[in-house]
C-alpha cells in the first residue's frame, strides 16, 4: 500500500515537472518570438524613418513641388522638431515642418513652398495624409475658392459655405481625422449630429479672424487653434499669428498651435541668419563703391532691422502682439521699393 501511494507520488511529481519544464520551454519560444518581432518592427521602423529623411530632404530642396509616397502600413507621429515611428524618433533639425500629429494611411503628400522675405530663406514642408479630410468654411468673397485652389490637388478637401444648412449636410464618412478652417471668426453652430459622436482628438479646427470679408490673403492675421470638446469647438482657442500665405498654409497643415510656433521659430531663426549675411554683404559693397549713389544706398538700415526682429521672433512666437510682424512687412517694402530698386536704378549690385 505504501508502494503504490509512493508510486502515485511520483507520477504526479513527474507531472508535475513535465508541467513546469514545459511551461518555461514555451514561455522561452514566446520571448524568443516576442524578441524576434520587436526587432523586426525597430528594423522596419529605422527603415521608414531613413526613407522619409531622404524624402523631407528632397522636398526641402524642390520648391513649390507637391509629391505623393507611398507607405508601409505603419504610423508617422509628428510633434515640435521631430517624427517617431513606433519606438524610432527623427528630428526634423531647424527646418520648417508643418504636419498633422498622426499619418497612418498608406500615402503622404509632401508640398514645398518657397518662403522669400523677399530674399529667399527657405522652404516651408507641408505634409499630410490623403484621408485626413479638411472642410474650407467659405467667407462672403469665396476666398475659400482660392486656397482650395492652391492647396495640392491629391488632398481630401472641399468647400462649404458658412452657414447652418451647409455645415449641417456634412457627414461623418469614418476619416481619421477631420479639420475645419474658418475663414473668418469661428461661428457658434452646434457640430452637425453625425459629427458629434465622433472622437474628441479626430476632429479640430482653425480660424482667421481676419479673413472675414476679405478676398485675399493680408500680410498677416490672427490664427485660432480649436479641439473639439463634445458637440462643440469650446470658446478657448490657441492664438497665434500668421505671416503672408506661405505661414497661413502652415497653420492650416500643423497639428496644434505648438507644433505650428515652433516650425515658426525655426523659420525666423533662418531669416535672422540669412539677414545677418546679406547686412555684412552690403556693408561691404557699401565700403567698396565708397562714395556717390550706389554708396548711399548701400546701408543696413532696413536689413539690420529685420535681422533683430526676426532673431527676437525665433525666441518667442508667437509674439504679444502683430506689432513685430507688422515691423517686419513695413521693412520688407522699403528694402524693395526704398533701397533695392533704386540700386537698381544706378545700376549698381543690388542688395538680393
Amino acid at each position: 500500500m505504501l508502494r503504490k501511494k509512493r508510486g502515485q507520488m511520483e507520477i504526479q511529481f513527474n507531472w508535475i515537472f513535465v508541467l513546469i519544464a514545459g511551461a518555461l520551454i514555451l514561455a522561452f519560444f514566446i520571448s524568443v518570438v516576442n524578441k524576434q518581432r520587436e526587432v523586426t518592427l525597430i528594423r522596419t521602423s529605422s527603415s521608414v524613418a531613413t526613407n522619409l529623411e531622404s524624402i523631407f530632404t528632397g522636398a526641402e530642396i524642390s520648391t513649390n513641388t507637391v509629391n505623393v509616397f507611398d507607405l508601409p502600413q505603419t504610423t508617422v507621429d509628428f510633434e515640435c522638431g521631430s517624427y517617431a515611428i513606433g519606438s524610432v524618433r527623427k528630428q526634423t533639425g531647424d527646418n520648417a515642418v508643418f504636419a498633422p500629429k498622426r499619418i497612418e494611411g498608406r500615402q503622404m503628400i509632401t508640398w514645398a513652398r518657397d518662403w522669400s522675405v523677399p530674399y529667399r530663406i527657405m522652404n516651408f514642408l507641408y505634409l499630410t495624409d490623403p484621408v485626413i479630410r479638411y472642410v474650407i468654411v467659405n467667407n462672403s468673397k469665396n476666398l475659400g475658392k482660392k486656397i482650395y485652389d492652391t492647396l495640392p490637388r491629391e488632398m481630401n478637401k472641399e468647400v462649404v459655405s458658412n452657414t447652418l444648412d451647409a455645415l449641417s449636410a456634412l457627414t461623418d464618412r469614418n476619416d481619421p481625422h477631420i479639420r475645419f478652417v474658418f475663414l473668418g471668426v469661428k461661428n457658434d453652430y452646434p457640430l452637425q449630429l453625425s459629427l458629434q459622436n465622433v472622437d474628441n482628438d479626430k476632429i479640430s479646427a482653425i480660424a482667421f479672424p481676419d479673413l472675414v470679408g476679405t478676398s485675399t490673403i493680408p500680410r498677416f492675421g490672427k490664427v485660432e487653434f480649436y479641439e473639439k470638446q463634445g458637440n462643440s469647438f469650446g470658446t478657448s482657442p490657441s492664438k497665434t499669428f500668421y505671416m503672408n500665405d506661405d505661414a497661413l498654409y502652415g497653420a492650416i497643415y500643423a497639428g496644434s498651435a505648438e507644433d505650428y510656433n515652433c516650425a515658426m521659430r525655426n523659420a525666423f531663426s533662418r531669416m535672422a541668419l540669412v539677414s545677418s549675411i546679406y547686412v555684412n554683404r552690403s556693408l561691404e559693397l557699401q565700403s567698396f563703391y565708397g562714395s556717390g549713389g550706389c554708396f548711399t544706398f548701400h546701408h543696413d538700415r532696413f536689413l539690420s532691422v529685420l535681422e533683430t526682429v526676426a532673431g527676437d521672433l525665433s525666441l518667442l512666437y508667437p509674439p504679444v502682439n502683430d506689432q513685430a510682424l507688422s515691423n517686419i512687412q513695413d521693412n520688407i517694402v522699403s528694402l524693395k521699393n526704398e533701397q533695392n530698386r533704386q540700386l537698381q536704378l544706378l545700376s549698381c549690385e543690388l542688395v538680393y
